[in-house]
């Protein structure tokens, strides 16, 4: 089983952008599907599903979608789902992952217990671990 979180960007990400940004990371792209945009991320037994997901964004309420524009300075381009395992640990490599991409796009940490972090936000969560993202 997993859960999910979402970067949303103001970035136009192409499947090819997201997949240079993932490896220039050196992170171990395990398995790229033939889906496009779809990428299996792993470190030892910690696991992560990534992908371009703008359907999620019509899922949000008006007023979450007002949030997040105004933290974005602007209307969401693009937004990557991350699919954490529940296994080892998995939620520390999520985390990785999305502080190194709002480091390469603008954007914002979203998940669907209707919380928002900014990229200061999911750095401090990178070196302190004070709370779940989940």
């Amino acid at each position: 089983m997993s859960r999910n979180i979402y970067v949303v960007t103001r970035n136009e990400i192409s499947p090819t952008l997201f997949l240079k940004a993932l490896k220039n990371n050196g992170l171990a792209v395990v398995g790229e599907t033939s889906m496009e945009g779809r990428f299996y991320l792993g470190r030892k037994e910690q696991s992560v599903w990534a992908y371009l997901d703008n359907d999620e964004l019509q899922f949000l309420e008006d007023s979450m979608m007002r949030r997040i524009e105004e933290l974005l300075d602007g209307s969401p381009k693009d937004c990557i789902n991350i699919a954490v395992s529940s296994r080892n640990n998995s939620e520390r490599l999520a985390i990785e992952i999305v502080d190194y991409l709002l480091g390469e796009f603008t954007g914002i940490l979203y998940n669907f217990n209707n919380r928002v972090y900014s990229p200061i936000d999911v750095a401090r969560i990178v070196r302190d671990e004070p709370e779940p993202i989940l």
